[in-house]
């Protein structure tokens, strides 16, 4: 993958408003060329600065298209967590039943991996089985 070019001088103000713009990071990944020296020579396309060149994209960008890029590349990526429409505490709340049960608004069908979510039944008292217990009781169906 090839760097994307900044031609720009030190000279101009629009420049280093640019370079304060894309910031350290950015910059670290971008080619960069100053115009100030007379002794190199500059593409045909270069007639202002600041000019970026998107190499991937074979795009020049000057002015208000530089400007857009730039905001784009500093605008945070929005994180999964932050599209939760309901603003809600687990994906879960994000649902609720057809019919409302007892009377509440808002019922939270979701649980903790490491949260009890044994059934309590009034004329059946169950044992809470462990792993080694059904392990030990399928050996001896065998």
């Amino acid at each position: 993958m090839s760097k994307n070019i900044l031609f720009f001088s030190k000279y101009c103000s629009h420049s280093i408003e640019c370079i304060e713009k894309l910031g350290r990071e950015e910059l670290s990944k971008m080619a960069k060329i100053c115009v100030d020296d007379r002794n190199i020579q500059l593409p045909s396309f270069i007639k202002a600065v600041p000019t970026v060149y998107l190499t991937s994209e074979k795009k020049i960008l000057v002015d208000e298209d530089l400007d857009l890029w730039i905001k784009k590349k500093n605008e945070p990526e929005v994180q999964l967590g932050e599209l939760d429409a309901y603003q809600s505490s687990s994906f879960a709340d994000m649902f609720s039943p057809l019919e409302n049960q007892s009377g509440s608004s808002h019922i939270s069908n979701g649980s903790c991996l490491d949260q009890d979510t044994s059934i309590n039944t009034s004329d059946t008292n169950y044992k809470k089985r462990s792993l080694e217990d059904i392990q030990r009781e399928r050996e001896l169906i065998k």
